[in-house]
């Protein structure tokens, strides 16, 4: 009678921990399932956001372009100018629009202490023989973030270009979205050069600072790439993805903190290990009592 008793407690034992480790290992399996269809979802929202707000940011420069375009079909050098530059200026949403020629004559309503000649932007246009959006600089008249969209024309004896200046912050106002602290958009170009981030503080600052990962060759390998990179932002693990804007050698950029996107996982393998915990401590508390019962039938 005692043999079996005995033998009955060790199997009731041994039941429940065969019970524990099927529960640990169904609740570890569950946990991974749900990571990777947690981190399915993260990247396939990532990789469709960029992709569409790549193309956004691509659609609005052109849309500035045209206005450049538009003013110089329009344009011919003589008091009738101005009106067409104050349009231009009003309905593109620039700082300022103007004519710089050649011989150094200003037309518009930007003055400028330095010849348009010695800009980079126009020597820039004047060598690329086409429109060109300049890489970003800090403008003298605002102390703002800005860059400029160009193109040369010839109108009889003329030549010069015509130049339209955009503050950074308006073009982050009208299309870009930079969501929350635990993912953001950035906007950086082909040099590795911020152009828009949260903290503005950054912008024009190399986006070395924000990861020593990225270098320009780092950002042309995930570009090309076309998968989402696990690297470190900030002191934080964060997916990154980084598509290029058509026709611009400017890269849209998404970053999401892992820590944020998969606090839910992390609770519930927090919740798995507790409840091992509990049916283990269970386990150890019944497996004294039956020690206990078991000595008292040996005595």
């Amino acid at each position: 009678m005692m043999i079996n008793v005995i033998t009955r407690n060790k199997t009731t034992f041994i039941f429940g921990i065969i019970i524990l480790i099927v529960t640990s290992l169904q609740n570890l399996y569950t946990i991974v399932q749900i990571r990777i269809e947690t981190q399915r979802l993260i990247w396939t929202y990532i990789d469709q956001t960029s992709i569409a707000n790549a193309q956004k940011i691509s659609r609005w420069l052109d849309n500035k372009a045209q206005v450049i375009r538009s003013t110089k079909a329009a344009f011919n050098l003589d008091d009738s100018s101005i009106p067409y530059l104050t349009q231009s200026l009003q309905a593109g949403g620039f700082s300022s629009i103007y004519v710089a020629t050649d011989s150094g004559k200003i037309i518009g309503s930007e003055a400028n202490t330095l010849p348009a000649s010695q800009r980079p932007w126009f020597k820039a246009a004047k060598n690329d023989g086409g429109l060109i959006i300049s890489t970003p600089y800090i403008d003298a008249s605002t102390g703002k973030p800005t860059i400029t969209i160009a193109e040369p024309f010839q109108r009889s004896n003329t030549k010069g270009v015509i130049i339209g200046d955009i503050l950074i912050d308006v073009m982050i106002r009208d299309i870009f979205d930079l969501m929350s602290d635990d993912a953001y958009s950035i906007l950086v170009d082909s040099k590795g050069n911020i152009i828009a981030h949260p903290d503005t503080s950054l912008i024009l600052k190399s986006v070395t600072v924000i990861s020593p990962e990225l270098t320009p060759e780092k950002i042309k390998h995930i570009v090309d790439d076309g998968t989402i990179s696990e690297i470190m932002i900030n002191n934080k693990s964060s997916a990154f993805d980084l598509k290029q804007v058509p026709n611009s050698d400017w890269y849209y950029g998404i970053v999401v903190d892992n820590d944020t996107s998969y606090q839910a996982v992390k609770r519930m393998f927090f919740y798995a290990l507790l409840q091992g915990i509990l049916i283990l401590l269970l386990i150890i508390i019944f497996g004294y009592l039956i020690n206990s019962k078991t000595e008292k039938l040996k005595n």
